[in-house]
């Protein structure tokens, strides 16, 4: 190369940017140091994403303290943030200073909380309207139960909040109000929760279907398993729905359990009730492009191999008929909505997803449901002598299937869980990729995943 050769800024701007801070941290910083015209994209990398690890009072105290004084000398920085993730989640007495520690990143766009108490519910949603640039809200981690614990504790912020308020008067920075004419929420999502009681979500639903963030949202996902109920008997009607602000929706993840009565039998009645619910709803998302479903069987799955204490290892041990049936059904009234007469529901529709919590068998009964499913999203319409005929579903290209096996086998049976990999690479050629050639066939790409 000659001495004289020079690139671009904006070529090595670009070259900068494949990197990726999570990897290749200390080469984004050795960039950042080796010449001062490299330092503003060096520092949307290092900066974009802020993270505040889990860890105990005194811990989060330093890291907070420490991160106070970098904005305290360089208060640019600041400009850089997109999102912040806290490891924990606001309490009743610290949602005020969370409010103003984000009040310093003008350009924030997306929050997410983890180990979050659902006590602590009415505090997230206050601060959706105080933070006035956010876009996005996660919740991560949800539990129940006990105590309503605080779990930022307030010395956390205290301690530093003298560094806080100079740094709030030197930016001419305060927390104010959402205003009519900003932003409004276009994502949330609760992901990760377990056991969690199904009145809980529907209420955090309506909470939302009444706000004025309803028609501004364009992704929405609840991925809660083994939703609990504190009767005597399940009640349909407080389970989570599809809300009511579904025609706006581009992106929706679901997830649909498998129920368990009082008396731990498998409650299938119910169960196949909601899939049909759920099913109809869809028929309202003229919008949407991304479904994700979890059809989660985990609870009565292990309620009937505790109770039959057949085979050696969980995943080996037979499952009742009527049970390994479910999968199919879904897939079945999924195909049905979507091949409804007429106009269709979803026209807009790009990717399909399923995260099946069973053993890949219990699909080796769908070859008819995939099937249909098949001639649903790439059957052709005729949409007259001028356009001629085209795919119902023009858009759908891809199609990813996952197993969450290492939810249904315990941690400490690790020999189990070995051998149901292998026996899943074995399926999923003998079983699952047959019923799946025709989605190949069209130009579909297809993924399966065991996870």
């Amino acid at each position: 190369m000659s001495p004289g050769l020079t690139l671009p800024i904006e070529t090595i701007e670009a070259v900068i940017k494949f990197l990726d801070p999570r990897d290749d941290y200390r080469t984004i910083v050795s960039c950042s140091l080796l010449c001062r015209t490299f330092l503003p994209v060096c520092r949307t990398l290092l900066w974009r994403d802020l993270v505040i690890a889990k860890g105990n009072d005194s811990r989060v105290s330093v890291e907070v303290a420490r991160l106070f004084e970098i904005l305290k000398r360089s208060p640019e920085v600041r400009l850089y943030v997109r999102s912040v993730d806290f490891g924990f989640g606001p309490g009743r007495y610290s949602v005020g200073y969370v409010v103003e520690f984000c009040a310093l990143f003008p350009a924030l766009r997306s929050l997410t909380f983890r180990t979050l108490h659902e006590g602590a519910l009415s505090n997230i949603l206050t601060l959706i309207d105080s933070i006035p640039t956010l876009k996005e809200l996660r919740l991560h981690d949800i539990y129940m139960g006990g105590e309503p614990a605080d779990p930022i504790h307030p010395d956390v912020f205290i301690d530093a909040y003298p560094t806080l308020n100079q740094i709030t008067k030197l930016t001419s920075l305060n927390a104010t109000a959402r205003s009519r004419n900003q932003p409004l929420l276009r994502v949330f999502s609760i992901s990760k929760c377990y056991d969690i009681e199904s009145t809980w979500l529907r209420k955090t639903i309506a909470t939302l279907e009444g706000s004025r963030h309803a028609s501004s949202l364009r992704s929405f996902g609840i991925e809660a398993a083994t939703l609990t109920h504190r009767r005597n008997y399940l009640d349909l009607d407080t389970l989570p729905r599809v809300p009511s602000f579904a025609p706006h929706l581009t992106h929706i993840v679901f997830t649909l359990n498998q129920f368990v009565g009082i008396h731990h039998c498998i409650d299938i009645a119910s169960s196949r009730t909601y899939v049909r619910r759920f099913c109809s709803d869809l028929r309202k998302c003229g919008a949407l492009r991304s479904l994700h479903l979890h059809f989660d069987c985990t609870f009565a799955y292990s309620m009937h191999a505790y109770f039959q204490r057949l085979g050696r290892f969980a995943f080996a041990r037979p499952a009742p008929p009527v049970l390994r049936e479910e999968p199919r059904y879904l897939l079945d009234r999924l195909a049905g909505v979507l091949s409804t007469p007429g106009s269709p529901p979803c026209p807009d529709l790009e990717h399909l997803s399923f995260v099946f919590f069973n053993p890949i068998d219990w699909l080796s009964e769908c070859g008819a449901a995939f099937a249909r499913l098949v001639q649903a999203c790439l059957d052709v319409d005729d949409a007259g002598p001028e356009l001629g005929a085209r795919r119902r579903y023009p858009r759908f290209a891809s199609l990813e299937i996952r197993f969450m096996i290492s939810r249904i086998i315990q941690p400490d049976q690790l020999v189990a869980l070995e051998e149901a990999r292998v026996q899943f690479v074995q399926d999923k050629e003998k079983i699952l990729m047959p019923m799946l050639a025709p989605f190949e066939q069209e130009g579909i790409a297809v993924d399966v995943v065991l996870e």
